[in-house]
């Protein structure tokens, strides 16, 4: 997620704020320290502009 982020150029801050979680919750997900609902990730795969499914396959 973190490699899909810098590419699109969006801060964490950004991310967090679109997806409507913290940064700090964003910065445990890059990490792998916090697990992660489908819904949050749904919300981050929208706030990325992309599919849940290629966000998922990416995070592998």
């Amino acid at each position: 997620m973190r490699r899909i982020r810098r590419l699109k150029e969006i801060s964490q801050e950004e991310l967090a704020f679109d997806a409507q979680i913290s940064k700090t919750y964003v910065c445990e997900i890059e990490r792998g320290s916090r697990a992660v609902s489908i819904d949050v990730m749904g919300r981050i795969a929208d706030a990325l502009q992309m599919p849940l499914s290629e966000l998922l396959n990416k995070s592998e």
